[in-house]
């Protein structure tokens, strides 16, 4: 099973249990809910979001059930080992970065060479300039 079938049997159980119908899901449009109920649709997190207010569900726990369906993994086993790896990614600082990271950079960033290049011909210049 692939994970956008997966995502789609997520998807369909979900509403299916909260007695709502394809038409009731609203924020994305009708093509792309039928695909991805379908399990045709390469759902972006945009997409998941939606399907996920709409369903009155946190995303990642739609994320974490498809992955467990996919991979056959009981979802608690899966919810258990994403609880440790979180905890040693508190410990390592990772979430401290991803939660007080400033704003994203635009553009590519400039390769250490490059920069090195940049102050050498800065520092050249300003000698010849003297």
């Amino acid at each position: 099973m692939s994970l956008s079938e997966a995502l789609a049997a997520v998807v369909r159980a979900l509403r299916q249990s909260s007695n709502m119908t394809q038409d009731d899901l609203t924020l994305i449009g009708r093509s792309q809910r039928n695909r991805v109920e379908r399990g045709k649709a390469n759902a972006t997190m945009e997409t998941i979001s939606k399907i996920a207010e709409m369903l009155h569900v946190d995303s990642a726990l739609i994320i974490l059930l498809a992955n467990s369906l996919q991979s056959g993994e009981p979802a608690d086993v899966a919810l258990q080992r994403i609880s440790t790896k979180l905890d040693s990614l508190k410990r390592e600082g990772a979430l401290e970065r991803i939660i007080y990271e400033p704003e994203p950079r635009t553009g590519r960033p400039v390769a250490r060479d490059a920069q090195k290049a940049l102050e050498r011909a800065a520092s050249e210049s300003a000698v010849t300039a003297e």
